[in-house]
């Protein structure tokens, strides 16, 4: 309550009492049964649930300074906004997995009536980095190199449990793919004996208007991609560890793999590096004194070749025609996955998974759209930001919006600020903005 002294001339004595004459009336009619006393909406402790720890701290960070605590291998972030008080924490990507137990096929039970696949908490050997589900032996061993140095994702079920249990509802933000809505299942399932009410929140970019825009828009967990996330899976189990163990028999190396996606590709692979042998033909260069031509006789043959060179030596370039004309080159598409993938790998030089996760980074950071999308489309927000960025770059006259596809949730990968990364990493490090993922060189490239 704040309140300011003023000189009695300076305040509209009249006023007031209008003002005091019309809430008492007001009151009169409350309590006469003329008017319902509104009933406001009391605060809600909501458990915001996300994947990463980086989006956890990303997003508590848009609503103030939070207050941190540790427990059971998570950091929660409390915040408050409007009528909610936010416990934001972080699952660290799959809780669990297909168990390698001797149950039914490979993890999988197959009877008259369905399919039933068991699944146990994932484990990580923290010596040699190998992931698993089951134990080896009572001293809960890692069955690799046999540490017991292992992060169980069970301690941190039991943390977000013991969370579950100091607030009304649960929010899980985790991607918006079918693994994300897996995690959104698993943790729903996990911690449905300790809350009521449990609601799925999506949003493809980590900004305060998407994070307060999902909130409000919340939405049942998506069985159907849950399903197809399962199926996947078990068919991932099944040709995997058949195929691999057929594999290691026959060339009698227990390391080799095979799987149902790794498979085909290599194949694929093979087959199109062949192919590329094959067509593999010579191209001749002629240096002119004001022309630099190209040409291509599809020859193969590297003795016709250095024939048509001794006769092209003493050869003369005549020009008998020439005209101008003008091009118009329409842009490329906005990035999707496979487009951004290949573009970074031609140009910057990095692997898949390298490539990947700087995206995964610059997404929690909240720099950019999610970046595992198969779509062109952009956004209105988009096309926004594309506004602010060409207007101030080049002028307005030469902005021109398109949408690049119509309707659906998911959208192309493009940043979030109008911004390039010459601008961000001045503003980083001029402490005009604040990240919490550690920001490489390598970034700022991928960011472009």
């Amino acid at each position: 309550m704040s309140f300011e002294l003023k000189n009695l001339s300076e305040v509209d004595i009249e006023k007031i009492k209008r003002y005091i004459e019309e809430e008492r009336k007001f009151v009169e009619k409350i309590i006469s049964g003329k008017i319902k006393k509104e009933k406001k909406e009391l605060v809600r402790t909501v458990l915001f649930i996300v994947e990463s720890p980086n989006k956890a701290r990303t997003i508590a960070n848009f609503f103030g300074r939070p207050s941190i605590r540790t427990f059971g291998g998570i950091q929660a972030y409390e915040v408050s906004i409007g009528n909610r008080h936010l416990i934001i924490t972080a699952t660290k990507g799959h809780l669990i997995d297909l168990t390698t137990d001797n149950i039914g096929l490979y993890g999988v039970v197959v009877a008259e009536n369905g399919i039933y696949p068991y699944y146990n908490s994932i484990k990580r050997c923290l010596e040699c980095g190998y992931q698993f589900t089951e134990y080896q032996g009572p001293e809960r061993k890692c069955p690799i190199c046999g540490s017991t140095v292992v992060d169980d994702a069970w301690e941190r079920i039991e943390a977000l449990q013991k969370l579950a249990q100091e607030v009304d509802e649960i929010i899980i933000g985790t991607d918006p793919d079918s693994e994300g809505e897996f995690i959104a299942y698993a943790v729903y399932l996990l911690l449905q004996p300790y809350t009521k009410k449990t609601y799925r929140a999506e949003f493809h970019e980590v900004t305060k208007y998407s994070i307060l825009h999902a909130l409000d828009n919340l939405r049942e967990i998506d069985v159907n991609r849950v399903k197809a996330q399962m199926v996947r899976r078990i068919e991932d189990r099944w040709l995997g560890f058949s195929l691999s163990e057929k594999v290691q028999k026959i060339f009698k190396k227990n390391w080799l793999s095979a799987g149902r996606v790794q498979t085909p590709v290599l194949g694929w692979i093979v087959q199109r590096f062949l192919e590329y042998k094959n067509s593999l033909s010579y191209f001749i260069g002629i240096k002119a004194r004001k022309i630099n031509l190209v040409l291509d006789l599809d020859i193969k043959d590297k003795t016709k070749l250095n024939e048509i060179i001794r006769v092209l030596q003493n050869a003369k370039v005549v020009i008998k025609n020439k005209k101008y004309f003008e091009e118009e080159l329409n842009p490329l598409p906005p990035y999707m996955t496979s487009t951004m993938l290949q573009d970074a790998s031609n140009y910057l030089g990095l692997g898949v998974d390298m490539i990947m996760q700087l995206a995964q980074d610059l997404f929690e950071a909240g720099l950019i759209t999610y970046h595992r999308t198969d779509s062109v489309r952009v956004s209105p927000a988009g096309i926004q930001v594309a506004r602010e960025y060409i207007s101030e770059k080049f002028g307005e006259d030469y902005f021109k919006p398109r949408v690049w596809g119509e309707g659906g949730a998911h959208e192309c990968i493009r940043p979030t600020k109008p911004i390039n990364s010459e601008t961000l990493r001045n503003m980083i490090e001029s402490g005009e903005m604040e990240v919490f993922v550690d920001i490489s060189p390598q970034h700022f490239a991928l960011y472009g």
